[in-house]
């Protein structure tokens, strides 16, 4: 019975786009002849809503050509915490919790649940240009700059007056 009502189902979508996705089969395509699969290379469905190309393969299937789903790992973003694979015929992301975030030489990436967080290593950590703080990494000893002697010495300056003469 199943079968029956996947083929009146199929039936309908057929007349409204001209193609079928069943639940359980392939995506079919009605006006196609093959006689093998490199007749069908670059075949693809007239019902795109259904297809992905690069997570379905064509081939020829008793004269016609056809689709099947291809499952396979996907390019992705890298350092999402997730990992694009095609099922069912479908590009699917699903949690990876091995592609951990990188964020500098002074943080560290984590996932969880395929979620991704950045946590600063602690203040003092060696890095290459000197050490971690507040996760960044800054030369180990930076120059000290006294605010208060700086602002001082240039008032003076600004006072004096520009033709005066040191009689020494």
């Amino acid at each position: 019975m199943s079968s029956l009502r996947s083929a009146l189902v199929c039936g309908f979508v057929a007349l409204a786009t001209g193609a079928c996705f069943a639940p359980l089969g392939p995506l079919v395509d009605f006006g196609r002849d093959c006689t093998d699969d490199l007749g069908c290379a670059d075949f693809e469905p007239l019902a795109p809503l259904f297809y992905s190309k690069q997570c379905n393969e064509a081939f020829c299937d008793q004269g016609r050509c056809n689709t099947r789903p291809r499952d396979r790992p996907l390019a992705g973003v890298s350092g999402d915490c997730r990992r694009m694979v095609c099922r069912d015929g479908s590009p699917t992301s699903i949690v990876d919790d091995s592609d951990v975030p990188t964020g500098n030489e002074c943080q560290d990436g984590t996932c969880n649940g395929g979620w991704s967080s950045l946590r600063s290593k602690a203040d003092g950590t060696s890095c290459s240009i000197g050490v971690c703080r507040s996760g960044t990494c800054r030369p180990a000893v930076e120059p000290s700059i006294d605010a208060s002697t700086e602002d001082a010495s240039a008032d003076a300056s600004d006072d004096a007056p520009v033709d005066a003469v040191d009689d020494g």
